[in-house]
């Protein structure tokens, strides 16, 4: 094989594991998910303050989040604090999903 075999099959293996591609996508999605976090907790607080309704559909989809990202936490970290931590927020998840539905706050 000469180099350009080589490195021809280099880019083939090692395609999709771009780090500088990886990183913007893993950045993109942090921000996107702290941007619907963010939405997600201004119209709760909005349906509250104008409307003085508690939406807490929206108060799920925060819960949720923090659910997520306690629980991957957790689950690479081994920690027993962080797994209470995600744990107590899917209860706050699901109490909150079960209030949404059953029409309380509107």
């Amino acid at each position: 094989m000469n180099k350009e075999e080589l490195l021809a099959k280099s880019r083939q293996d090692n395609e999709g594991n771009d780090p500088v591609a990886l990183d913007i996508k893993a950045k993109g999605l942090q921000l996107g998910a702290k941007t619907g976090i963010t939405m997600a907790f201004a119209l709760y607080f909005a349906d509250l303050a104008f409307f003085d309704v508690r939406n807490y559909g929206y108060y799920s989809v925060f819960a949720a989040f923090l659910t997520a990202f306690w629980g991957y936490k957790a689950s690479r970290t081994n920690s027993a604090r962080i797994s209470i931590a995600a744990g107590l927020m899917g209860f706050v998840t699901i109490a909150s999903l079960i209030l949404h539905f059953t029409g309380h706050g509107a």
